[in-house]
């Protein structure tokens, strides 16, 4: 288990992000050209399909936070890290994320699951 590594603090942070000019730059931080983005609801392609699902998760949650609840557990290019949306005290979903590095350290994919 290691400390939240940078680049998953990015992408957390850019879910956070209400500003669409920061956000992009996050996830420029922390995005692979051509990386992947999937979950029960959605399969995306590309930065600009994740940041319009993130505008549209933002909108139907307002005020809400996303945070990585526990330390990451992460071997070679692979890391998974459980995380959590809430609003004040009550969490609106919770799940864990799995991701795999591309070879410059930024994320190549994302699976996303949901708690039950």
């Amino acid at each position: 288990m290691t400390p939240t590594p940078p680049v998953i603090a990015d992408y957390v942070a850019a879910w956070n992000c209400a500003d669409p000019t920061r956000r992009a730059a996050l996830l420029a931080a922390c995005w692979a050209p051509g990386a992947t983005y999937t979950d029960p609801t959605v399969a995306l392609s590309d930065a600009d399909e994740l940041q319009a699902h993130i505008v549209g998760k933002q909108r139907g949650r307002p005020g809400a936070v996303i945070e990585v609840t526990g330390p990451v557990d992460a071997h070679h290019d692979w890391a998974w890290f459980r995380w959590r949306a809430h609003l004040d005290d009550s969490t609106l979903v919770s799940g864990f994320d799995c991701v795999q590095f591309a070879a410059d350290g930024r994320l190549q994919c994302v699976v996303g699951f949901f708690d039950v």
